[in-house]
């Protein structure tokens, strides 16, 4: 292998994936295949849940310049079970603690245990009591590291299996300054639906509601990333209706933003227009050139429904006038992606049925056999706006 060209060298490393331990390995061959694979080797670090990876990344930390600044991304990676020690809680902090140590850093990506596992005792608005899991401990621990140790300015960021339980954290100004210089922003976030007592005796709610709605945790990330061009953000229940995103969602206008992607939203107002994910939407008319819809509904029980035949629901804004207000209120956009995970992806197109949902105990529900009012209205103003981007794509091909 020493004695290979170095193209030939290249091409063998565009094979591996990048963070793979054999690059590193592969160092020791010779000193011509170390200084071909060394920039390769050092530009991703993955970091275990482990205090044998900590310590590695510290170390990493106190090498000379010419391997610090090789670090480009950091990628965490959750343990799948509550098998590391508390230890490691603490060797993590210490290593993120340091990522200004790498100056090029831009890239960071957090994939965390991705099972809700925590139990509480009581809540009582905007606070929580209970013993928080290992997994919420080293979460809230890492994005302290962040705040109190700032890493180099950041171009991506992304935040996996974030828990939806509400943290002061979320509304640290050193914490949300992180999030000034993302130009790509990804957060999916885990919940718990079990209703519990609501904080004025109004009856049961979700847990998340905290972290959603009260604390707008989600809502100042996305506030304080004003260069935006890219968001994902996704939800394991559904957010929005009656299960609110935040009250001032609506108002966050982010300037920048070309792509768009949603997974696990209701897009209704009858909550309230200022927790409305269309209005949000909307708000980003002047830029928005890809909008993505995954697994998103529409809720069917309006705030005052008429007596309707059995069988039939109405909602204050079906299918049909969402496509439309994206078709006539977002001039930019040039590509529309629009999938029912719940039917394979494809389901709407054969059954000319788009996602519509109840709500019972806190849980959307898709309706199987009622119908929504006018919803053959739906496929032809889905079909309007999907022709009104073509013409505009083609528009742009012009000389």
């Amino acid at each position: 292998m020493a004695n290979l060209s170095p193209e030939v060298f290249h091409l063998i490393l565009n094979e591996l994936d990048i963070g793979d331990p054999t690059l590193c390995a592969l160092r020791l061959v010779s000193k011509t295949v170390k200084e071909i694979t060394t920039p390769v080797a050092f530009s991703v670090i993955t970091v275990q849940d482990s205090v044998k990876s900590a310590e590695a990344v510290s170390f990493l930390q106190t090498c000379d310049s010419e391997i610090r600044d090789l670090v480009q991304e950091v990628v965490f990676q959750g343990d799948a079970k509550e098998t590391s020690s508390e230890d490691s809680v603490t060797a993590l902090f210490a290593a993120f603690s340091g990522l200004s140590k790498f100056p090029n850093l831009r890239r960071m990506r957090f994939d965390f245990h991705d099972c809700y596992e925590e139990i509480i005792t009581d809540s009582d608005g905007d606070l929580w009591h209970g013993d928080a899991t290992r997994f919420l401990r080293l979460q809230i621990a890492l994005l302290e590291a962040l705040a109190t140790n700032p890493p180099p300015p950041l171009i991506s960021l992304v935040l996996n299996s974030i828990i939806a339980i509400a943290n002061p954290i979320y509304a640290r100004q050193d914490f949300r300054a992180i999030f000034s210089t993302l130009q790509i922003l990804e957060i999916s976030v885990i919940c718990d639906d079990v209703p519990e007592p609501y904080p004025w005796d109004k009856g049961p709610e979700p847990r998340f509601f905290n972290f959603w709605d009260r604390n707008k945790s989600v809502s100042l990330m996305m506030g304080s990333a004003q260069s935006l061009t890219s968001l994902k953000l996704r939800s394991d229940e559904y957010l929005g209706g009656d299960l609110p995103l935040s009250r001032s969602f609506k108002d966050i206008v982010l300037p920048h933003l070309s792509e768009l992607v949603l997974d696990g939203f209701v897009l209704d107002k009858r909550y309230s227009e200022d927790s409305d994910i269309v209005l949000f939407i909307i708000q980003q008319k002047n830029t928005l050139i890809r909008l993505a819809l995954y697994d998103c509904i529409i809720d069917t029980a309006p705030r005052w429904a008429p007596a309707l035949p059995a069988g039939i629901r109405q909602c204050d804004r079906p299918w049909h006038a969402v496509f439309q207000l994206f078709e006539t209120q977002l001039p930019a956009l040039r590509e529309f992606v629009f999938v029912d995970k719940e039917s394979g992806g494809c389901d709407f197109r054969r059954t000319h049925r788009f996602p519509y949902a109840e709500l019972s105990d806190w849980i959307y529900y898709a309706l199987e056999t009622e119908r929504v009012e006018n919803n053959e209205r739906d496929m032809p103003a889905y079909e309007s706006l999907m022709a009104t981007i073509e013409t505009r794509n083609l528009k742009a091909l012009e000389p």
